[in-house]
Order: structure tokens, then sequence, then C-alpha cells
């Protein structure tokens, strides 16, 4: 398939208004230098009460976020880790962890092949950290282009909505079905996406009889309910993740 072709049915399928690729003056090649031409940072940890377990301003480069966690309890010498979210193994990073029980004071720093980087700073705080517990990330992104910069900007912002991009764990680490609820929900098939939410995936972790039920139960009745707000953030996520998938799949 020619490659105008490629870019325009990419285009109808995440919904863009005014296409990029038909702007006026925009030619030439965009691309993102990683990992510093890509910066994530977590926003307003919310930890949960627990004893021993001491608040971290995290700093990776080139690392996934549980490399990096396991490279800053070895340090500090703690007996465990906690992280409220995962950040892309090709960005710098900055994101909050929580450390149980360390036995060494100040910050922290190794590095690793490739480039890679590990940073860790303690804060005053103590608390759990647990999957989500933060409010949101923030990007930067510096593009380089081939082309006239200018141009390119004009076209940026002649759209009328970006998607978002999410990289594989968007899709889920230990429950990988994020994109699959998103196709569910999209041809409304309820009783299969009830079925999914009480399924159980292999590397999810234990919980106690009956409170994972009663979780899966909740969220299915969320996804599924015919009376629940139709742009929720659970059904948004599921949605973006399904685009995000197609869009790698047409990407690879």
């Amino acid at each position: 398939m020619p490659r105008q072709a490629i870019l325009e049915s990419l285009e109808a399928l995440w919904g863009l208004g005014p296409r990029l690729s038909g702007a006026p003056g925009a030619g030439g090649v965009a691309w993102v230098e990683r990992p510093h031409g890509f910066t994530v940072v977590e926003v307003g940890p919310r930890p949960l009460p627990g004893r021993g377990w001491r608040l971290y301003l995290l700093e990776s480069v080139s690392l996934d976020s549980r490399r990096a966690a396991r490279a800053a309890a070895r340090l500090a010498g703690a007996s465990g880790y906690a992280l409220a979210g995962l950040k892309d193994a090709c960005s710098h990073s900055y994101q909050y962890l929580s450390l149980r029980e360390p036995s060494r004071e100040g910050p922290l720093e190794a590095r690793a092949g490739g480039g890679g980087l590990v940073r860790a700073w303690p804060l005053p705080a103590t608390g759990r950290l647990a999957p989500g517990r933060h409010s949101g990330n923030t990007f930067r992104l510096r593009v380089r282009h081939s082309g006239d910069s200018h141009a390119l900007c004009r076209a940026l912002e002649a759209l009328e909505w970006v998607p978002g991009y999410y990289g594989p764990q968007r899709f889920g680490v230990e429950r990988p079905n994020t994109h699959y609820t998103g196709l569910l929900q999209a041809l409304g098939m309820e009783g299969r996406l009830l079925r999914e939410y009480a399924a159980r995936y292999p590397l999810e972790p234990p919980a106690p009889p009956g409170d994972y039920e009663s979780r899966a139960l909740e969220a299915a009745r969320s996804a599924a309910s015919p009376w629940a707000a139709p742009h929720g953030w659970h059904r948004r996520i599921a949605l973006d993740a399904l685009r995000a998938y197609i869009f790698n799949r047409a990407l690879s």
C-alpha cells in the first residue's frame, strides 16, 4: 500500500480531524530521540499508610520502572519496593518509589549498561505506594524535523484532537487484557466482557478470598452497565488501549 494511503488510513482510524499529512508545507520526517527526547514525570503521590515504608523520588534513563526500582532497593538495602505506575523504558522518567525498611540513608545512584541510569532521593514522607496511587503523568517531547519546523507546528496546532499513544504497559503487565476489554466494549458484548473481568491471569498477585471477585464484579458492572457514564475513565483507558494496539500492529 502506498505510504500516503497508509497514513490516511491510520488517521481515519484514530479519528483525526484535519489531516496532518495533508497540511500544506508540513513535509519532511519528524522523530523523537529516545530516551532524552521523551521525558515523563509522575504527579502527586498518594501513598497508603504503612510502617517501615519510606518515599523516594526515582529518576531512571533507558530502564523499565521495575528494573530501576529493584536497583534502588539493592542500593538502599531495602527489603522490598512498591510503585504507583510503570514508565516507558525508552524514556527519561521521574516517578515516586516506596522502599521497605531501607538501611542506607541519603541519595542513591547507579549506572547500567546501554546508558541506563538510576538515581533516587529520599523524601520527607512515609507510606506504601500501590498501582494507581498517583495523580497522573506529565510528558515532554522534543521533536526533530527534517523539513519546515514552523509548518509542522502550524499543522499540529490545527489538529482538533491528538490521540494518546501507549506502550505495552497500557495493555497490562499482570493482566494484559485492557485492549481486549476495549474491543468487547466497542462491540457491545457485555456477556463476554463480564466473563473477562471475572477471569484470573497467571501473573496477577494473589488476593484474599472474595476480595478479587467483589472488585471484578464492581469493575464489570461499571463497564457493562447501560446507566454508567459513557465516557468514564475506565472506558477511556480501554478504548485508548484498543486504538494503541491497532496502531502498533499496523506500524509493525
